[in-house]
């Protein structure tokens, strides 16, 4: 995933049906099934997230609905709530809010039973959609709450989506932008690209594409040129929609066509 979904979609998603659905099918003692179970949670989870990378939205849902079923047959949350997480981030970024809440709170709800970087990072996610419903204290609070969560960590990785500081500065800009500080989000997104580790190509491409939007957003032409610029350098190896698709909406921002056109004009 570090460079987008590309070629790694097709391969999984076949890996899935042609290998991991019989062995869902084949009779297994109980600890190799549940050893199964939580394996294949953790395919589909990712299989999920490359569609949602490549705008396959109904094939994401899917593949979440199944990693969300298998999980819960394992009867572990460290699978199954990383899956509800990552439904809430889809459905907030289509828009459906009160879904993204609903989703959102049903992960933080088993946040007492995760380790403590799964907990920050599902509490984190609730401070996005807290934000996005326009519950400013109860955002706030959980986004410190995902961070004091953070820093009790042991700094191992989640075995499903991982998360660093990076990952919560990302969050962390999501809810400003929502609740209407785009200063704030601007500052936390820098913070998320200074943290954020080389090999995470396209996480960084969609970071740098975000804040080039909001620096738009507060008028500051110059630094989204440069922003702009970064973000055409990284994307060059990717594939992923989700870049291609802060592309075509940079190129589609009115301050950004009113730009163009004062520079196709003519010099005084």
């Amino acid at each position: 995933m570090t460079f987008g979904s590309g070629q790694v979609r097709p391969a999984l998603t076949a890996y899935l049906s042609t290998t991991i659905a019989p062995w869902l099918r084949a009779e297994a003692p109980p600890a190799v099934r549940h050893r199964l179970l939580g394996s294949a949670a953790r395919l589909a989870y990712t299989a999920g997230f490359l569609c949602f990378d490549g705008n396959e939205q109904g094939r994401a849902q899917a593949y979440y609905r199944g990693a969300l079923r298998l999980g819960r047959e394992a009867g572990d949350p460290g699978c199954y709530a990383p899956v509800l997480r990552a439904m809430s981030v889809q459905a907030h970024h289509l828009g459906h809010h009160g879904q993204a809440w609903e989703l959102a709170r049903a992960a933080a709800r088993e946040a007492p039973r995760l380790p403590a970087v799964q907990a920050a990072f599902v509490t984190g996610q609730l401070a996005v959609a807290e934000a996005a419903r326009g519950d400013r204290r109860a955002a706030l609070a959980h986004l410190a709450g995902a961070e004091r969560l953070l820093d009790r960590a042991s700094g191992r990785g989640a075995p499903i989506g991982d998360y660093h500081r990076a990952a919560f500065h990302h969050q962390q800009s999501e809810a400003l932008a929502a609740l209407g500080d785009v200063t704030g989000a601007v500052s936390a997104l820098l913070s998320s690209l200074r943290h954020r580790p080389a090999a995470e190509h396209r996480a960084r491409a969609v970071t740098t594409a975000r804040l080039a939007e909001l620096q738009l957003d507060q008028g500051h032409l110059e630094r989204a040129c440069a922003t702009w610029h970064e973000l055409l350098d990284l994307a060059a190896p990717l594939e992923s929609a989700r870049v291609g698709d802060a592309l075509r909406r940079l190129r589609g921002n009115r301050s950004a066509r009113a730009l163009l056109v004062r520079v196709a004009g003519p010099v005084p």
